[in-house]
């Protein structure tokens, strides 16, 4: 599966640093990219980290100050998601014991806004060391 991630102060300074390509193709918001790998003993994300499960302690699919429902959406012209279909677009938060979180993508489709966000969760889920962190 290949990834986009950052913390939301990388986040936040790609915003402010370019607010028009940003709506346009919000993969750019992103600074980290790569594949990642998920087994029992690890999440490596290429490039980037490789977590072991005692370093995390939340991973779950949610929406969070840096990437709104609205950012999500995109200049698609698509609504932002909103009551029961909040959940849609969400991005995946690794919570760290030390540190910022990560607000990761999974699989991002830039012409759809589509992701493999809750495949992600679920597929963690088969995994007892992280069954216990994923909310």
């Amino acid at each position: 599966m290949n990834y986009l991630a950052g913390t939301p102060s990388e986040i936040e300074a790609r915003k402010s640093g370019h607010p028009v390509r940003t709506k346009a193709a919000q993969d750019k918001l992103f600074p980290h990219a790569g594949t990642v790998q998920v087994s029992g003993e690890y999440l490596d994300f290429s490039g980037l980290t490789r977590l072991r499960p005692d370093e995390v302690v939340r991973i779950s699919r949610r929406v969070v100050d840096s990437y709104t429902r609205m950012t999500a959406a995109g200049s698609r012209g698509q609504f932002g998601s909103f009551g029961a279909f909040g959940k849609w677009r969400a991005p995946v938060v690794v919570e760290l014991r030390t540190g910022e979180p990560l607000i990761v993508l999974i699989d991002f489709t830039r012409w759809s806004g589509t992701t493999a966000n809750r495949k992600f969760i679920e597929g963690l889920r088969q995994y007892s060391s992280w069954r216990s962190r994923v909310a």
